[in-house]
């Protein structure tokens, strides 16, 4: 090997050792800082600083303005191009209050003015407020190589949120902001999504911030529970007392256990929509007690109006299937996903069109207002999909839809508990007949026999 072989395979053992002294330099520069202004030294920062790792990810119990060590540090560090700050905030929870962040924020404002190389920024659940935002907004507005910004989890308004829409103006480097579960509301974000344009880039992430809809949406499910348990009861009863049919009383069950799981699991998907991990669990549910809904509101209709009827025992069985089928889909897909949405939609028409292939048998056996309120409940889910549509763009919408779905379970029990659970199922011709029709009926037949006996009395005499 020549001499000068020895040197060019030496030479990147040369700039190892160089970096790996600049490494230990900052390290030791970071540990004298903290000595200095009496700050706790924190092992996951020296173990970053000493080994040219690209995160700097301090511990969750740094307190309040762990940054300070690092000004003058991290304006001219080449290899932390990740900063991940989630979590860090008060190490006694006894102090911890909006704005603790603050500081940290300050302290990022020259770090970010001058590196050029730092590219993810995560800031979630650092206790910052509008002050807060604002620092950081000054110093990404003259930064340009910061491409991810999570700001999720913070305390933050209207004044934050017009700091940070100024910020994204100015930085055209920004490809993510994560905004989620910061309860800033429709006007706001609806003013900073505007920033993502079809030409442009830039994504914001933005669940958690319609507080106004969600507490509708809650509300309207809430007292649509309380409705469907009082229904249940009603209903139930009256399968059990009048009628004494096993298909009676268990197709009511089974259509008022589907109501209550509905309104109950939306009531509570919206009423956590500021906790992902809950609100992932409860949207799972949600979407469950849509399929259970559909197939539980057409087995009334298939097992007692339709009970003599092969086509609907054939039909329940298929919704049942689909329903089993779809809640699996649910619960092991993305239901955030626009496609996946998308083919829930078309499940969900799917399953609701099952009516339409037993329809002349429905015309046959229920009369016109049976068939007029299972029509319109029909209508007003059919309609109301248009809204759910709608309200991935304006979660107002969502609020509508929740109202055609009030609207349209009230109407389906209408006509179950007046016009199903009166049908009597000892006629062999599996008529769908309302109690007054059952009463006509009796009537007739003890005048028949009345006037029978009367002949006879004649014709001895």
């Amino acid at each position: 090997m020549s001499r000068k072989e020895k040197v060019v395979e030496n030479e990147p053992v040369k700039a190892d050792a160089k970096a790996l002294e600049q490494y230990a330099r900052e390290a030791e520069n970071y540990i004298s800082n903290c000595k200095k202004f009496e700050v706790d030294i924190d092992p996951s920062v020296v173990i970053a600083l000493s080994t040219g790792w690209n995160v700097l990810k301090p511990s969750k119990s740094t307190r309040e303005g762990s940054l300070l060590p690092l000004i003058g540090i991290l304006e001219d560090n080449t290899h932390i191009t990740k900063i991940n700050l989630a979590d860090v905030t008060m190490q006694d929870g006894r102090y911890r209050s909006v704005g603790n962040g603050n500081s940290n924020a300050r302290a990022l404002v020259s770090i970010l003015h001058k590196t050029n190389v730092i590219t993810e920024l995560n800031l979630s659940n650092t206790g910052l407020d509008d002050d807060g935002i604002k620092e950081i907004c000054d110093g990404i507005k003259k930064n340009n190589t910061i491409k991810l910004l999570n700001l999720s989890h913070n305390h933050f308004g209207v004044a934050g949120a017009s700091y940070l829409e100024e910020a994204l103006k100015v930085n055209q480097s920004i490809q993510s902001v994560d905004l989620s579960n910061n309860a800033l509301g429709f006007g706001s974000i609806h003013s900073l999504l505007c920033l993502c344009g079809p030409n442009k880039s830039l994504s914001i992430l933005t669940s958690g911030n319609y507080v106004f809809e969600e507490i509708l949406n809650s509300v309207s499910h809430g007292l649509a529970f309380l409705g469907a348990v009082v229904g249940a009861n009603i209903l139930i009863s009256d399968a059990a007392d009048v009628q004494g049919s096993s298909y009676h009383f268990w197709a009511c069950v089974i259509y008022s256990f589907a109501l209550m799981f509905l309104f109950l699991s939306s009531c509570l998907f919206h009423s956590f929509f500021m906790s992902p991990t809950t609100m992932r669990v409860l949207q799972v549910l949600d979407h469950v007690g849509i399929y259970l809904v559909i197939a539980g509101s057409m087995t009334p209709f298939m097992l007692v109006a339709l009970h003599h009827h092969t086509a609907a025992r054939v039909l329940i069985c298929g919704e049942w299937i689909a329903a089993f089928l779809g809640s699996v889909f649910a619960a092991c897909s993305d239901l955030n996903n626009p496609r996946h949405t998308m083919v829930e939609l078309t499940i969900f028409v799917l399953m609701g069109a099952g009516f339409l292939l037993v329809w002349e048998q429905l015309l046959q056996e229920l009369s016109a207002p049976a068939m007029t309120l299972l029509i319109l409940g029909n209508a007003c889910y059919v309609v109301g999909i248009a809204f759910f549509i709608l309200g991935e763009y304006k979660p107002i919408y969502h609020c509508v839809w929740h109202l055609f779905v009030v609207v349209a379970a009230a109407l389906h029990w209408f006509c179950v508990y007046f016009f199903i659970v009166s049908v009597d199922l000892t006629l062999s011709d599996g008529g769908a007949f309302t109690k007054a029709r059952v009463v006509d009926l009796v009537d007739t037949m003890q005048a028949a026999a009345s006037a029978t006996a009367n002949m006879m009395h004649n014709y001895k005499h």
